[in-house]
């Protein structure tokens, strides 16, 4: 009679979850700034659930089985009249659960078993199955959450909602089966199902995504990295002609804008948003915190999207490799597909990529529903514009016919027989660019109608080209050889593109790194400016070139003369800066790393230096200083 006692309480409680129906609920533990506030909210207005009595929502209490039964039957508006009655002891006939119940049974939901244990948990496991079962979720593609085994009894239904977008998992790519379903997480997942709107990335904006790129264009100026004088890589910006370089503040690496920001993927591994200005730098993901047991570990193919940013990840190993997808300040992040895969690129709602390894099956995975095509292509490169994908496919015949069809796979039209494989094709406002002829046959670059009538040749190349895109009717690309070229397609005339220019330092009048030379140079020594940086001139000849890098107060002396004269002025000229410098331990210093060709170091409390001989016999430069100031 106890027992009894305590489920007429229970089943007193669950009806106060279903008044105020249609009222907007406010709760103590859950505000409306809450990321699932919506969901709530949708489930309340349906009168699925409300709050307890004290005003809470307690999100994260486990779901008693009982509960979650009643939330499904109001969810689905179970008609509970003229049911079989089950076999469960332990549920008052005549009660909403019992009904609910018998529904579930009737349905094939749950086991027609004597007990259903309505104070028990319910495991996520037992919730995946329940709403697979209930919602007649789509068989789904297999996930492979570290903790669900291909043998795990509920591996099926897991795959049911992860594919369908209802669960994502955790971070760590497992789904923690055995763990209790909260009541957060159970009304999170119940909306889901109910709405697909509320599912992962169900709200993506389909139509808009920006890929990361080497070089893009910005606010009719090209972007890309640059080596300034020192051999570092900044990133830079300069005009269309490749004009005006100019470093700015960003980090370097493959780059994109959305809404204004810049998102890079840098050459340490990692994703970052910035502003322009390079303020307001986050780190969203690095390669270090990804769950995969690959070392090293490479991002790359970064799309950005509304709601999520998507990448590859890859090692050195060809059969490495998987999708993940993150949110853009860094949380839920998610494994997308478990295989390698190459050339990953976004279009209406759809991931698009080689699958395993260099010249493997063209496949796509849509982002909502989970489900992949493989559309039995062995494909080349491909890339998608207005509704089609332009492909290169390796024949059987040893050709590399390009062909179109359109993205669910129909309708493919042959383009043209043979093509370039190793050069880009590239499709822009209804107009295809390709390469036919090798290395060893003078590759020639072509334009066509989409139907393969119209080919028109545009210039020739001594090796195959790789094309950044196309800006003001303007393509920029790339040959094997490492020249950058600009292509008018008006005229057709071609230009070099001076891209990852040595950048040097730009110099204003009166400029004080110049003034300061002057006043310590004297004959036979001279201060000259020459393309705006200081150099120091031994008889006409280039002797010392002087940079102060104010951000991290070093000064830099590429030494084209190491004479003992030129020596005593270099150290001249650190004095100029620290007064207690040790002329003759500098001078030391010096020499021995001009005599052992090897670099030496030096350092005080205020002050210290290296000194670095040539890179080998080619370099011009005799002996390069590094000082630092550390007052």
């Amino acid at each position: 009679m106890k027992k009894l006692i305590g489920f007429v309480v229970l089943l007193f409680f669950i009806p106060l979850f279903h008044i105020q129906a249609y009222a907007k609920t406010s709760f103590t533990d859950i505000t409306p700034s809450h990321d699932s506030w919506e969901e709530i909210q949708y489930l309340i207005e349906r009168g699925v659930i409300n709050g307890f009595p004290d005003g809470s929502f307690r999100p994260n209490q486990p779901v008693k089985r009982i509960q979650a039964i009643t939330m499904l039957g109001r969810a689905l508006n179970w008609d509970t009249t003229n049911v079989k009655a089950p076999n469960v002891k332990d549920v008052e006939k005549g009660t909403e659960a019992y009904g609910y119940i018998a529904v579930a049974v009737e349905k094939g939901i749950i086991a027609n078993s004597t007990a259903f244990n309505p104070h028990g948990t319910l495991t996520r496991a037992q919730m995946a199955k329940m709403l697979a079962n209930a919602f007649q979720l789509p068989k789904g593609e297999s996930r492979n959450f570290k903790d669900v085994s291909s043998k795990h009894w509920a591996k099926t239904f897991i795959d049911q909602l992860a594919s369908s977008g209802i669960t994502t998992g955790y971070p760590d790519n497992t789904f923690k089966p055995e763990n209790p379903t909260t009541r957060l997480q159970f009304s999170l997942f119940l909306a889901r199902a109910l709405n697909p709107e509320f599912r992962e990335s169900s709200t993506e904006d389909h139509s808009k995504a920006v890929h990361l790129s080497e070089v893009i264009e910005y606010n009719d100026r090209l972007y890309t990295w640059c080596d300034n004088e020192w051999d570092e890589t900044k990133m830079c910006s300069m005009n269309l002609d490749g004009s005006d370089h100019q470093i700015i503040p960003l980090p370097t690496g493959s780059l994109a804008v959305w809404n204004g920001k810049f998102y890079i993927n840098t050459f340490d591994n990692k994703i970052v948003s910035v502003n322009s200005d390079g303020t307001g730098l986050k780190t969203i993901v690095e390669a270090k915190n990804i769950p995969e047991k690959m070392d090293p570990i490479y991002l790359s193919d970064v799309i950005i999207t509304e709601d999520w940013i998507y990448f590859s990840v890859s090692s050195n190993h060809p059969y490495e490799g998987a999708i993940y997808k993150v949110k853009h300040d860094g949380t839920k992040l998610t494994k997308v597909h478990n295989k390698p895969n190459l050339d990953l690129t976004y279009a209406n709602g759809e991931l698009w990529f080689h699958e395993e390894y260099a010249d493997g099956w063209l496949t796509k995975i849509n982002i909502s529903s989970g489900k992949k095509t493989s559309f039995g292509i062995h494909g080349v490169q491909f890339m998608i514009d207005d509704g089609w994908v332009y492909f290169v496919e390796r024949s059987d015949t040893g050709d590399f016919p390009l062909y179109r069809m359109k993205l669910d796979g129909s309708n493919k039209q042959l383009i043209v027989a043979d093509v370039n494989p190793n050069s880009d094709i590239y499709v822009k406002d209804g107009t295809v660019y390709y390469v036919k002829g090798w290395y060893h046959e003078t590759p020639t670059l072509y334009k066509n109608s989409p139907d393969g009538k119209k080919e028109q040749k545009l210039a020739s190349f001594d090796s195959d080209i790789h094309i950044y895109g196309i800006w003001k009717n303007h393509m920029y690309l790339l040959t094997d050889h490492g020249e950058y070229k600009i292509i008018d397609l008006t005229t057709l005339s071609v230009k070099n593109l001076v891209l990852h220019q040595y950048i040097k330092p730009e110099i204003t009048t009166p400029n004080p790194l110049v003034e300061r030379l002057k006043s310590i140079v004297s004959e036979p020594y001279e201060v000259v400016v020459k393309e705006g940086y200081p150099e120091i001139l031994l008889n006409g000849q280039q002797a010392i070139n002087v940079a102060y890098v104010e951000e991290t107060s070093e000064v830099w002396l590429n030494m084209y003369d190491t004479s003992e004269e030129t020596l005593k002025l270099a150290i001249d000229i650190l004095q100029s800066y620290d007064s207690s410098i040790d002329e003759n331990a500098i001078m030391e210093t010096m020499k021995t790393c001009i005599a052992e060709a090897a670099s030496q170091n030096y350092e005080t409390e205020s002050f210290s230096l290296i000194a670095m001989p040539p890179v080998d016999e080619t370099d011009p430069v005799d002996l390069l200083i590094v000082a630092k100031l550390k007052q």
